[in-house]
């Protein structure tokens, strides 16, 4: 199982996130038109340990996971559901882990004219033998 299947499996299989987004999760781009709220979700960066035997197993990846509303609240209430699902977690759906962390939020949202899209963007480091 990849990390991203794993990923997915941890946000659908969540009461708190199915419950606010059922199966709208979506793999690094959000489909045009989608009702919120919504989640997409990317890796950013993989980073290898090198060792003088050679490239080890051990990985860092990055993963960005947006997490989509056209409130405000609702955006941050996705992402308190996100973070409280899988900060600090060993094991996302099936994929055994090391650990993962949340090592940042940022707000992105954009307002044009009369549609908002309110987005909280949520970065997690996640430690793994891939």
């Amino acid at each position: 199982m990849s990390l991203e299947t794993g990923l997915y499996t941890a946000l659908t299989e969540d009461s708190g996130i199915s419950a606010l987004v059922g199966t709208r999760i979506y793999p690094e781009i959000m489909p045009q038109g989608v009702t919120y709220p919504a989640i997409s979700y990317q890796r950013v960066s993989t980073v290898r340990t090198t060792m003088l035997s050679g490239v080890d197993d051990f990985t860092e990846a990055r993963i960005i996971i947006d997490c989509w509303d056209s409130s405000y609240s609702g955006a941050k209430a996705l992402a308190a559901a996100v973070k409280s699902a899988i900060d600090g977690v060993t094991v996302l759906g099936a994929q055994a882990i090391q650990h993962c962390m949340m090592d940042s939020m940022l707000d992105l949202s954009q307002i044009d004219g009369d549609r908002e899209d309110r987005r909280i963007s949520l970065s997690f480091i996640i430690y793994l033998n891939e």
